[in-house]
């Protein structure tokens, strides 16, 4: 590895400032990259002096040449190993760029794996680069996948102001509130149910069960995004009734656990025959002799009616 790979961007436009003669200001960006660092100059006109004067760097070891537009092309289901006439061996960078110049007649300028390989997995994806593009659709070793150009994923774009699947760069719209979409209170007063602003499905705007949110393939259309919001609602709306039938059988679970309330009537005093020559007994004898004279009168008036 050369020593200036450990240079931040700001020393290597220090070493070329000093080592060619040039400006400062013909040297906007410096960023590393795998093979270095990639400059990029102000103008064409510093980009040309640059690579005339790219010499002064000779006996430095460095090297600055203009960057190359490299076409990338993905090789599925390579196999692992092969067996040749010396036996069972490996594939490797050079067995497969030769097998690769012999089905396209284009040699690539490198070679990687790509993606994420188990070490026993008996096939692999290589990724090839090309100055010149070959003709895709060829296949190596008469095993392997057909080969197709790989298109980068596009960037999926999300404003967390609007809380829409658009650039927030330049948008300018109202903020609204990230778990119900709405423009009248802000995520922080929240207080209704979570519902995407795009799709209508119970949950935040932001989020990856979001029908409405664009693949590699792109934005949905017009129709597609009608389609999805009424998948949306309708799981809303399934996700409403669950929520208040689980109230209900909790509100009943409560009534249910709670104890019962008894009121418990007094027990009636059993009353004690009244003890002779007491108050009581006095009061009671009274009474008697009292119902016995009206009776004794009630019976005399009966009688004088008869007569």
């Amino acid at each position: 590895m050369h020593e200036w790979r450990k240079l931040s961007p700001a020393a290597i436009r220090e070493m070329i400032v000093k080592r060619l003669h040039v400006s400062p200001a013909s040297i906007g960006l410096i960023k590393p990259v795998r093979s270095g660092f990639a400059l990029s100059p102000c103008s064409s006109e510093a980009r040309e002096e640059l690579l005339k004067v790219s010499g002064g760097l000779f006996l430095s070891g460095a090297k600055l040449e203009p960057a190359n537009q490299w076409v990338p092309l993905l090789i599925p289901t390579v196999p692992r190993s092969i067996n040749t006439l010396q036996g069972h061996m490996e594939v490797t960078k050079e067995m497969l760029s030769d097998e690769i110049e012999r089905a396209s007649s284009v040699r690539p300028e490198a070679l990687k794996l790509y993606g994420n390989h188990k070490p026993d997995a008996p096939h692999r994806t290589w990724l090839a680069l090309f100055t010149k593009p070959p003709k895709p659709g060829f296949g190596v070793f008469d095993e392997s996948g057909i080969t197709h150009a790989l298109k980068k994923q596009i960037a999926i774009d999300f404003c967390k102001r609007r809380n829409g699947h658009h650039s927030s760069k330049f948008c300018s719209r109202a903020p609204s509130c990230g778990n119900y979409g709405s423009n009248m209170h802000t995520q922080d007063n929240f207080k209704a149910t979570t519902r995407c602003r795009n799709c209508g499905g119970p949950h935040r705007s932001d989020s990856r069960r979001c029908l409405a949110r664009p693949t590699c393939h792109g934005a949905p259309t017009k129709e597609q995004l009608r389609a999805y919001r009424q998948a949306g609602d309708r799981e809303f709306q399934a996700t409403i009734r669950a929520r208040v039938v689980e109230e209900k059988a909790s509100a009943m679970e409560v009534v249910i656990g709670t104890p019962e309330v008894t009121v418990v009537a007094p027990e009636k005093r059993e009353t004690s025959p009244p003890i002779p020559g007491s108050l009581d007994q006095v009061e009671l004898t009274e009474i008697i002799i009292d119902n016995t004279q009206q009776e004794s009168v009630g019976s005399s008036a009966d009688s004088n009616m008869d007569l």
